[in-house]
């Protein structure tokens, strides 16, 4: 589907990193076992019309990374559903772990040679957790989102 022309310089899914989407339908599924693609749409690209062009698009855009999220076993469909989405119980564990502040405050002010042996270890941890496919994809797939990132800003 060809993205209408009047949001091609705004919203992309892939403004998106995996952590982001998965708070996004934390927040959406809040207890009710799932959230819909529009509804997900709709937080990402806007409040827009049922029948408008951005919404199909976005609801394509959503539909195409969820099932993406799926393949690496971040999100899951609930039995019986056309078009929701939940956590899975992996996802949920990745989305809801968090750093301690003074850990994630020294690796911010760190110097950038010892940001370097910090990436170095990073690699060699990431390496570790091969085992365990899922944590290791969201790993590889947040370090290159946030290197993209970079290189946009």
């Amino acid at each position: 589907m060809p993205v209408p022309q009047h949001i091609k310089d705004t919203v992309r899914i892939s403004d998106y990193s995996d952590l982001e989407l998965m708070e996004v339908l934390n927040q959406l599924q809040n207890g009710n076992g799932g959230a819909k693609t529009e509804d997900i749409s709709r937080r990402l690209f806007g409040n827009v019309t049922k029948k408008s062009e951005i919404l199909k698009y976005a609801n394509t855009c959503v539909t195409s990374r969820m099932n993406w999220m799926r393949r690496f076993g971040f999100v899951e469909k609930p039995e019986d559903t056309k078009g929701v989405w939940c956590l899975s119980d992996v996802g949920e564990q990745l989305r809801s772990a968090e750093l301690p502040t003074a850990f994630a405050q020294r690796i911010i002010s760190s110097k950038d040679a010892d940001a370097l042996q910090l990436a170095r270890q990073m690699g060699i941890r990431i390496l570790m957790t091969k085992q365990n496919d899922v944590a290791f994809r969201a790993m590889e797939r947040q370090l290159r989102y946030s290197i993209t990132q970079r290189k946009r800003g």
